[in-house]
């Protein structure tokens, strides 16, 4: 049991810090970036959808991209390199996403640098368990709803 409440208490502590650093944020550079799989109803092809969603205004509300397939971390990272070619994604932005290995892992374990030593783009990662802290997931929700 006292596992399970360091485990807890360890989730909280880093809910508590993402609050607070999104609390001192300007929403509008705030953005978000989220994955989903996805299967046509007809043909049954597979295929990943990478959404970026915000709500600055010198840019669409989303963005994305799809691929046939299972996303990996070279496609995640060519899905964050088109962001930031169509200027989607621009200097002194804030990349919210989750700690899955596409995002941190592969060519991706330098992105959080990258980002920030070429852009000007701080990520800011998602305390654990919170995918519904996103409002890509809404996006999701209204998209693959039947």
């Amino acid at each position: 049991m006292q596992v399970l409440e360091n485990i807890e208490i360890e989730d909280l502590t880093k809910k508590l810090e993402y609050i607070n650093i999104l609390s001192r944020l300007q929403p509008t550079r705030v953005k978000f970036v989220s994955e989903r799989k996805l299967e046509c109803p007809f043909s049954r092809n597979k295929f990943y959808v990478t959404l970026f969603c915000g709500i600055d205004r010198r840019s669409t509300p989303l963005q994305f991209g799809i691929g046939q397939g299972t996303i990996n971390a070279t496609m995640f990272s060519e899905a964050v390199e088109f962001a930031l070619a169509s200027r989607w994604l621009l200097p002194g932005d804030i990349l919210v996403m989750n700690n899955s290995k596409i995002h941190t892992g592969g060519e991706n374990t330098v992105l959080e640098d990258w980002l920030w030593d070429s852009f000007r783009i701080f990520v800011l990662f998602l305390p654990p368990r919170t995918p519904e802290w996103t409002p890509a997931n809404a996006v999701w929700k209204n998209v693959t709803r039947s």
